[in-house]
């Protein structure tokens, strides 16, 4: 009895002992815990504070960029206005050159048909005069001197054709007698062709010799080809 009495104390100190080493464990584990949480809170808040001022750093970039693309497209509508102001100004000025040239193309119209009027009236009398002169020049042309005269024969006598030389020289005719070549197609009768009606008298003037020294019957005719204007050509045609 005596020495549970005497053990007891020893066993409550060792209670106390285990108590106080218990509760220190647990108050370690505690602040351990505790500490270990501050801290990841700390790593936490640490992460945060990071991706917050990635966060700003984008935020500012986005709006240097968003300023910058503002800035960009008032200059570019100002520009346009510019442009279409120029424009304007460019359009009224090239109307107002198309109205000048259409007045000086209209004075000009004007001026030329005043001019073509007043040459007009010039050159009617001058064309006149000169359409007189020549006439009065080609009348005194077309003689039977000037006549180009080639006498084509078939079936005529010697005689006949040397009296209808004679004949044509004596009334101033100077007239050839070439042979017809082999192309060459007679007339059927006597036949006189003029080339130029102001030769038509000087073949009418021959007709008259030629119908008076044959006794036959002339036909007088405007050739077709292009001979000179002073060309006459008979085919004179015996029976």
């Amino acid at each position: 009895m005596t020495e549970e009495i005497h053990n007891k104390p020893y066993q409550n100190i060792a209670v106390i002992i285990a108590t106080t080493a218990l509760v220190l464990a647990l108050v370690s584990g505690v602040v351990n815990y505790r500490q270990n949480n501050l801290a990841g809170l700390e790593s936490s808040l640490r992460d945060t504070k990071d991706q917050l001022q990635l966060a700003k750093n984008d935020l500012t970039d986005i709006k240097l960029k968003t300023i910058q693309q503002l800035v960009d497209a008032e200059l570019a509508i100002k520009g346009q206005e510019r442009l279409k102001k120029e424009n304007s100004s460019l359009r009224e000025k090239l109307d107002d050159a198309q109205a000048r040239i259409a007045a000086l193309e209209a004075r000009i119209r004007k001026l030329d048909n005043r001019l073509t009027a007043r040459a007009a009236r010039k050159r009617v009398p001058a064309a006149a005069a000169h359409k007189g002169a020549a006439k009065t020049a080609a009348s005194a042309a077309a003689t039977a001197a000037s006549a180009d005269l080639d006498i084509y024969t078939a079936n005529i006598a010697p005689a006949l054709q040397q009296s209808v030389a004679q004949a044509l020289i004596e009334k101033g005719f100077k007239g050839k007698y070439p042979p017809p070549s082999e192309k060459m197609s007679m007339a059927n009768t006597t036949t006189i062709f003029y080339y130029d009606k102001s030769y038509k008298g000087v073949a009418e003037s021959l007709l008259a010799i030629l119908a008076r020294v044959t006794s036959a019957k002339v036909v007088l005719r405007k050739g077709s080809s292009p001979f000179a204007r002073n060309k006459i050509i008979v085919h004179m045609i015996g029976k």
